[in-house]
C-alpha cells in the first residue's frame, strides 16, 4: 500500500482562520493553489495536491499574518474641511485626504471599489481623478488576488504605496512587503458577509425596481446625516432608498446572519499592524457636544510614527484633535471585538443553498436569539377569548368551505389549531415547519418546505407565523402552491366578529 503523503499547505489550517486573502495562491511556487468561492459565497483556497511539494510558505505567508502586536500611540477625531469629500465619505474623509496627499508626493493608493458587476475588488489608483472611486464603504470582502504582484512592483521601485483594507488584509499586505515607503490604513470592520447573498439581495431589488439597471450602489447615504444613514441604489433615471435598520440585506448584516465565519472569531483586530486605523467616532456629540456631526467624524487611532508623519502631511486638509481611545471604543466594538454569531446563519444559509427567495430567508431567520412572540401571544389571548364564548375556528373553515388544510408553523399555535380541530368537519392534512424533522404530532405528516412540492393540494394553508405572513406566502408561491393562503390572524379576526 502506498503511504499517503502527509501536505504542509493552507489545507492544515482551519476553515473558521482562513480570511480569503489569496495570498497563499500569490506566494505558491508551483501554482497549485485556487481560490474558489463555497456554496455559502466565500472565496477559500482549493490545493492541487498533486502539484504541492509541501514547501510551505503559503502557511507561513498566512500564520505569519496575525502574529503582529497592537500598538495605539494616540487616538484622533476629525475631518476633511472639504465639505464635498466629507459628505461623500463613510465618514469623516480622512481616508481621501491621505490618499490625496499620497498621490501628490508620487505614490499609488490601493483600496476597494465596486466593478461592473457591483462586486468588491481592489484596485491601484495613481491619479486624484480616480480617488472617488475608493472613497466609501464597500461592506463587502475585496478581491486582492490580482493586486499582489503591482504592490511588488511599486514596493521594488522604491515608490511611495498607500495600502487600504479590512485588518485581515492590512495584516498581510505588511507580513508580506517590508518598505519604510508602506502604508497601511486598517478600517474598523464588523465583518464582510457573503460576495453571493449580495448578488441574490441586487437582483431582488433590480426585481422590485421593475428590472432596472443599477448604476451605483451608496451603503453610506447621508441625505438624513451621518447618524441615520441609509443604503441608496441609483438607476438610470430613480432610485432606491432605505434606512440601514430596515433595509433587508442591512439589517442581515448588522445583525451578523451572513458573515464569514472568521469573523465571528477574528485573529486579527487584536493584532492589527496598521500604521492607521479609521472608522466611525460613533457616539461622538456625547463628548463634544459643539460638534457638528451632520456629515461625519472620523475615530483615527494612530499605531507607528510612519502614520503619525502622514497625518501631519495632510494638516492643512483637515480638522483634527487628540481624544480618548476608549471614546472612540465605546461605540465601535469592533475596533477591538468579533461580532457574536447570529443563531439563524445556519438556517439561512440552508435556505440560501435551496434558493430561497433571499428577502424571505433573511427576515425569517433575523433574530439572534428566541425572542418572545408579543404579537403570536396576543393572538392566542384573543382566541382563547373566543373560545371561552363558544365562538371556534371550524365555522371560519366551514363558512368558507375549507374541508381539507395545512399549517404552516408548528409551535404552540399550530398545535393548538390541530387539538381544536381533531373530530371536526376539517381534516388536517399536514404541518410545515423548518423543524419538521424535530417535531412530532399524532397522526399529522410534517414537512419542511421542500418536501411540499409535490404534495396534493389542500384547500387552503393556514400561516401561523403571522408577522411574517407576507414573506412566507411570497414563498409559498415560490414553490409552487395554488391553494388560498390564510394568515392565522384573520382567521381569528372572522370569528371574533361572528
Amino acid at each position: 500500500m502506498t503511504e499517503k503523503k502527509v501536505l504542509n499547505n493552507v489545507s492544515c489550517i482551519d476553515k473558521d482562520e482562513c480570511s480569503g486573502c489569496g495570498a497563499c495562491k500569490w506566494v505558491c511556487p508551483t501554482k497549485c493553489i485556487e481560490m474558489i468561492m463555497d456554496d455559502e459565497g466565500f472565496l477559500y483556497p482549493y490545493i492541487v495536491e498533486e502539484k504541492c511539494e509541501s514547501c510551505g510558505k503559503c502557511v507561513n505567508v498566512c500564520r505569519y499574518s496575525i502574529e503582529g502586536k497592537k500598538v495605539v500611540l494616540k487616538a484622533l477625531m476629525g475631518w476633511s474641511k472639504d465639505t464635498h469629500v466629507r459628505c461623500n465619505s463613510s465618514s469623516g474623509g480622512i481616508f481621501y485626504e491621505i490618499s490625496k496627499h499620497v498621490i501628490l508626493n508620487g505614490g499609488v493608493v490601493y483600496g476597494a471599489e465596486y466593478n461592473d458587476q457591483f462586486k468588491a475588488i481592489h484596485i491601484r489608483v495613481d491619479s486624484i481623478e480616480d480617488l472617488p472611486r475608493l472613497i466609501g464603504s464597500k461592506y463587502m470582502q475585496s478581491d486582492l488576488q490580482h493586486i499582489f504582484e503591482q504592490i511588488k512592483s511599486d514596493v521594488d521601485h522604491d515608490r511611495i504605496v498607500l495600502f487600504s483594507g479590512t485588518p485581515c488584509q492590512t495584516n498581510i499586505v505588511r507580513s508580506m512587503f517590508s518598505s519604510d515607503l508602506l502604508t497601511c490604513i486598517s478600517v474598523v470592520c464588523h465583518g464582510v458577509p457573503s460576495a453571493e447573498v449580495w448578488s441574490r439581495y441586487l437582483a431582488h431589488i433590480q426585481k422590485e425596481c421593475g428590472e432596472k439597471t443599477i448604476k451605483k450602489v451608496n451603503f453610506r447615504n447621508k441625505n438624513n446625516g451621518w447618524n441615520d444613514f441609509s443604503l441608496k441604489i441609483d438607476f438610470d433615471h430613480e432610485y432606491y432608498i432605505n434606512h440601514h435598520r430596515t433595509d433587508i440585506f442591512m439589517s442581515g448584516f448588522l445583525d451578523n446572519l451572513f458573515l464569514r465565519t472568521s469573523c465571528y472569531k477574528c485573529l486579527h483586530k487584536r493584532n492589527d499592524c496598521a500604521d492607521i486605523t479609521l472608522g466611525d467616532f460613533w457616539g461622538v456629540e456625547k463628548h463634544y457636544a459643539e460638534i457638528d456631526t451632520t456629515n461625519g467624524v472620523s475615530g483615527i487611532i494612530v499605531r507607528t510614527e510612519n502614520g503619525q508623519k502622514m497625518l501631519e502631511g495632510i494638516s492643512m486638509s483637515v480638522s483634527v484633535r487628540e481624544t480618548e481611545y476608549s471614546y472612540i471604543f465605546e461605540n465601535n466594538n469592533s475596533l477591538e471585538e468579533s461580532v457574536p454569531k447570529n443563531n439563524g446563519r445556519k438556517y439561512f444559509f440552508e435556505d440560501f443553498k435551496r434558493n430561497i427567495p433571499i428577502d424571505y430567508a433573511i427576515k425569517t431567520n433575523l433574530s439572534t436569539k428566541k425572542r418572545v412572540d408579543s404579537m403570536g401571544f396576543h393572538l392566542l389571548d384573543r382566541w382563547m377569548t373566543c373560545i371561552r364564548k363558544g365562538k371556534t375556528i371550524e365555522t371560519f373553515f366551514c363558512d368558507n368551505n375549507y374541508k381539507t388544510i395545512a399549517i404552516y408553523g408548528m409551535g404552540i399555535i399550530g398545535r393548538q389549531i390541530v387539538a381544536e380541530l381533531t373530530m371536526t368537519s376539517v381534516d388536517v392534512k399536514y404541518g410545515i415547519d423548518r423543524n419538521s424533522d424535530k417535531i412530532s404530532i399524532d397522526n399529522i405528516v410534517m414537512l419542511s418546505l421542500s418536501e411540499i412540492v409535490n404534495m396534493t393540494e389542500v384547500d387552503a394553508i393556514v400561516v401561523t407565523p403571522v408577522q411574517m405572513y407576507g414573506e412566507i406566502e411570497k414563498v409559498l408561491w415560490y414553490y409552487g402552491r395554488q391553494e388560498d393562503i390564510l394568515s392565522f390572524e384573520y382567521i381569528v379576526h372572522y370569528i371574533e366578529s361572528k
